[in-house]
C-alpha cells in the first residue's frame, strides 16, 4: 500500500531527527518538535463523498505502490477534512472511514472566522479544539476570509481578505486568539479572489502575519495564479524570494476556470470538480521547491469523478520527488528506516 500513517512514535523520531540535522525546519518547531512526514494530501465533498475517498484513496495506493516503493512517488498520508465545527459525528465517521486507512486527517473548518467582521466565536474555536484532539490533527488550516457573517457560515461565498495593510493588523490578534484556544498550529492560505479589494500583493501581507502571529503558511496555487491573472501581474513576482516559505507546511493544487464577464472583465475561479489546470501546474513547478519544510501537496477534488480524482493524486504524487527531491526534513531518519514511504 502506498498509504502509510506515522506513529506517534515515528512522528517523535522524526522530529528529533529534524531538530538535530534541521534547524531550520520551523514547520517542526511550530508542530511542538513532531515532524510529519512529507507525502500527498487529497480532499473530497466531506458530508457526500467519504466511501468516494476511501476508494479513491485504495486505488490510488495501489497505482502507486511500486513507485513509492523504488522512490519515484510520493506516498498518500494525509486528507483534508472541510467540516463545520459543530459536526463532531461526520468527524468521527472520516476518521473511522479513512483513518482506519492509515490517512492523518487534516482540519479545514468552515466556519473559522480570522478575516471576518463578527466577533470571534470563542464557542467555536472550542469545538474546533475538540475536533482537532479527535482527529489527532497536527494543524489547522484556514483561507484568509470572512467564513462567517451575522453568525451564518458562508461556505463557498466567502469574502477574501482585503489586499490593503490594514487587513494584517485586523487579523494578527485573531489568529493569536484562535492558536490559544484551538491549542494546534494554524495555518493561514490564500483565498481565492472572485473580486478584488485593494492593489497589495498577497504574499507581502501573509508573511507579515506569519512573522507576527509564528502560525504556518500554505499557498493555494490556483488561488495566487488567478489572482495575478486578474490584477495583470507576472505569475512570479520578485518578492516571491524573500516569501516566508520555511513557514509553508501545505501547497493546494486545484483546477482553474477563466470566465469572461459580458463588460469584457476576466475572472479566473477555482473549481475542484475539474483536474490541476497548466498553468496552475506549471507555477507549482517553479514555486514548489521553494517550500523545503512542506509536509503536505495537496489535491482540492470536490465533487470529481473517481477516475480524476485519481489520476489527480497520482500525478501529485510522481511529482513531489521532483519538485524537493530528496529534502524531507525527516529523510535521515527514513534512511535507515526500511518501512518509511513505502507500504
Amino acid at each position: 500500500m502506498a498509504i502509510v500513517r506515522s506513529t506517534s512514535a515515528d512522528n517523535a523520531a522524526a522530529g528529533n531527527a529534524a531538530a538535530g540535522n534541521a534547524a531550520t525546519d520551523v514547520v517542526a518547531r511550530a508542530l511542538r518538535g513532531v515532524a510529519p512526514l512529507r507525502g500527498v494530501e487529497f480532499s473530497c465533498e466531506a458530508s457526500a463523498e467519504l466511501d468516494l475517498a476511501a476508494a479513491a484513496a485504495d486505488d490510488a495506493a495501489a497505482r502507486l505502490a511500486a513507485s513509492v516503493a523504488d522512490g519515484s512517488a510520493a506516498p498518500v498520508r494525509y486528507y483534508s477534512l472541510g467540516i463545520l465545527s459543530d459536526q463532531a459525528d461526520l468527524a468521527q465517521h472520516a476518521q473511522e472511514v479513512l483513518g482506519g486507512r492509515g490517512l492523518a486527517l487534516t482540519l479545514h473548518p468552515m466556519d473559522l472566522d480570522l478575516a471576518g467582521t463578527d466577533p470571534l466565536d470563542i464557542s467555536v474555536l472550542r469545538a474546533l479544539r475538540d475536533r482537532a484532539r479527535e482527529l489527532d490533527a497536527a494543524w489547522v488550516t484556514t483561507d484568509l476570509a470572512m467564513w462567517v457573517r451575522g453568525g451564518e457560515a458562508l461556505i463557498n461565498n466567502l469574502v477574501p481578505m482585503p489586499l490593503v495593510p490594514e487587513a494584517v493588523d485586523w487579523c494578527v490578534p485573531r489568529i493569536c486568539r484562535a492558536q490559544d484556544v484551538i491549542d494546534r498550529p494554524i495555518v493561514i492560505g490564500n483565498a481565492p479572489y472572485p473580486f478584488i479589494v485593494g492593489n497589495t500583493d498577497v504574499l507581502p501581507l501573509m508573511a507579515e502575519i506569519v512573522e507576527r502571529t509564528d502560525c504556518l503558511a500554505m499557498i493555494d496555487i490556483g488561488h495566487l495564479y488567478g489572482l495575478r491573472r486578474q490584477q495583470g501581474r507576472p505569475l512570479e513576482q520578485p518578492g516571491d524570494d524573500s516569501f516566508c516559505w520555511d513557514h509553508v507546511v501545505e501547497v493546494h493544487l486545484a483546477g482553474l476556470v477563466e470566465r469572461v464577464l459580458p463588460g469584457g472583465e476576466r475572472v479566473f475561479e477555482d473549481f475542484h470538480t475539474v483536474t490541476v489546470s497548466p498553468g496552475v501546474w506549471e507555477l507549482a513547478a517553479r514555486l514548489v521547491p521553494r517550500a523545503r519544510n512542506l509536509r503536505a501537496l495537496m489535491a482540492e477534488c470536490e465533487l470529481m469523478p473517481r477516475a480524476d480524482l485519481v489520476h489527480t493524486i497520482c500525478r501529485l504524487a510522481w511529482a513531489l520527488p521532483r519538485w524537493l527531491p530528496g529534502d524531507d526534513p525527516s529523510q535521515e531518519r527514513c534512511s535507515d528506516d526500511a518501512t518509511c514511504g513505502a507500504g
